[in-house]
């Protein structure tokens, strides 16, 4: 990989990043909306510029602004960059099926994942797998219950 190659990268990865970020404060808090889309247009322009520094320091500034979400907002975002940063469909679509392949949920991680993977599906249409998945998270969530309850 050239080093163009990898300076392009990089900047598809923190654009990325970004964007994600943004449609997340978005989602979380509509009134939000038009300085979001602001910080959109800075990212996008940035971006055309091939102005890494610039990205960077955008990346750092949302880092910031978002600094004071709840733990579960957090998680939530986390995630969401964990979906954003999988290679491929085919990469997110195979890390669901060696979950549901043990027949059950063993961590958080696995557990958060899976739910945000059935909002990834619902949100492109594919429901063949929902049933499957919701049957798991249920039964980690009566685990989790029911430890609870056994304390």
């Amino acid at each position: 990989m050239t080093k163009e190659q990898k300076k392009l990268a990089e900047l598809n990865s923190i654009r990325s990043w970004c964007m994600t970020v943004i449609e997340y404060a978005i989602k979380v808090d509509s009134s939000s909306s038009p300085v979001m889309n602001q910080f959109k247009s800075i990212v996008d322009s940035t971006f055309e510029m091939k102005n890494l520094k610039g990205l960077k320091t955008l990346k750092s500034d949302l880092r910031e602004l978002f600094g004071d979400l709840s733990v579960s907002q957090r998680e939530e975002l986390s995630n969401l960059l964990a979906l954003e940063s999988t290679d491929s469909v085919t990469d997110l679509s195979q890390k669901a099926e060696s979950i549901l392949s043990k027949g059950s949920i063993g961590n958080e991680d696995d557990y958060r994942f899976l739910s945000n993977y059935i909002d990834y599906l619902l949100e492109n249409n594919t429901t063949e797998k929902i049933e499957s998945i919701n049957k798991i998270l249920l039964q980690y969530v009566r685990h989790l219950n029911k430890n609870h309850s056994d304390k």
